[in-house]
């Protein structure tokens, strides 16, 4: 069901372009406010949370396919999730570890924002 959720919103090709301008307004607020990181901590948890149940379903199928790209993307969410958490609850994480996870983020936003808008499939043969 949630699966389901999170389709009928990423179809809807508005949404691509609201996650990746909350990223680079997040991105915006963090240079310009030195060290309030909160929107930063906030879109990292709530993107890892995304692919996470998403994809949480599927990695045992992932597991025994040998999907690398699959559990790699899992991998990374988790990490993503458990540092901008903990960092969010006042626990020491070093700054270069949430800052690479929000870019990949952000490249994966951007890259959602490409391929909703200049990949159409018209029919499938």
């Amino acid at each position: 069901m949630l699966r389901a959720m999170i389709d009928q919103v990423i179809a809807f090709a508005p949404s691509s372009i609201v996650i990746a301008l909350a990223h680079v307004g997040a991105l915006a607020w963090a240079l310009l406010r030195r060290g309030g990181m909160t929107p930063v901590l906030v879109l990292n948890v709530a993107m890892a949370a995304g692919i996470l149940a998403y994809n949480g379903q599927g990695i045992g199928r992932a597991v025994s396919n040998e999907d690398w790209g699959l559990l790699a993307l899992i991998a990374f969410a988790l990490a993503n999730l458990l540092c901008s958490g903990a960092a969010l609850f006042g626990m020491r994480v070093p700054r270069q570890v949430l800052w690479v996870g929000f870019g990949v983020d952000l490249a994966l936003s951007v890259l959602l924002v490409a391929f909703m808008f200049l990949f159409k499939i018209n029919r499938l043969i």
